[in-house]
């Protein structure tokens, strides 16, 4: 399930000296159903990455952040950048998209509510287990995404949260990652959908 997207919308390319410049993402939708995510936000959310160079590739884009912005973003519970209740055309885009990729699963979690939900899964892991988590087992199991297609519906939540933490190797990723809440059988559940995590460079 793990894989990696250029298609994401990127932060106009700046020079930037380093060695660090690489981001990957796991989750069973495409870039362009990603892309149709981040236009449900308002303003429309993008992870700002910056390219180094002028070839397009994974290992030349990295996440761009000061001191302060680092600080402000090395939390164990991730933090809510973006959230948005869907409307009738964004309901209808997201089962769409979960109804291309009907036959794959993600992993559920039992929310209090549905809105910008974090679980208790997501709180203080790596960069690393954070895609990996996509092959987890959240406590509401793994759910087909026909499943889940099945309660989109306006009202509905899509979020997407950021957090900065290392990976095993100790190196400092900017993570951002994509949900959606809703009623299933009667119990808020949320579902981890997209997550990716790319190098950082602090910048003063």
């Amino acid at each position: 399930m793990t894989r990696t997207s250029l298609g994401m919308l990127i932060a106009g390319a700046i020079c930037v000296s380093s060695a660090h410049a690489d981001f990957s993402c796991g989750g069973p939708l495409t870039d362009e159903q990603v892309r149709g995510l981040e236009v449900m936000f308002k303003p429309a959310y993008s992870p700002a990455l910056t390219k180094i160079g002028s070839t397009v590739a994974n290992g030349n884009f990295s996440k761009r952040l000061t001191p302060a912005q680092v600080t402000s973003l090395t939390v164990d519970k991730p933090l809510v950048a973006a959230t948005s209740v869907l409307n009738a055309s964004q309901a209808t885009f997201l089962k769409n998209a979960l109804n291309d990729n009907a036959t794959k699963s993600v992993p559920g979690w039992f929310s209090t509510f549905v809105g910008a939900f974090v679980p208790q899964a997501w709180v203080g892991i790596t960069a690393d287990v954070m895609i990996q988590l996509l092959n987890a087992q959240g406590d509401a199991g793994r759910l087909s995404l026909a499943n889940i297609a099945g309660t989109v519906a306006p009202g509905g939540n899509v979020s997407v949260f950021e957090r900065v933490s290392k990976d095993k190797s100790g190196a400092q990723k900017f993570i951002w990652a994509y949900s959606h809440t809703a009623s299933l059988n009667g119990k808020p559940t949320t579902v981890l959908l997209f997550a990716c995590a790319a190098d950082v460079v602090v910048v003063h």
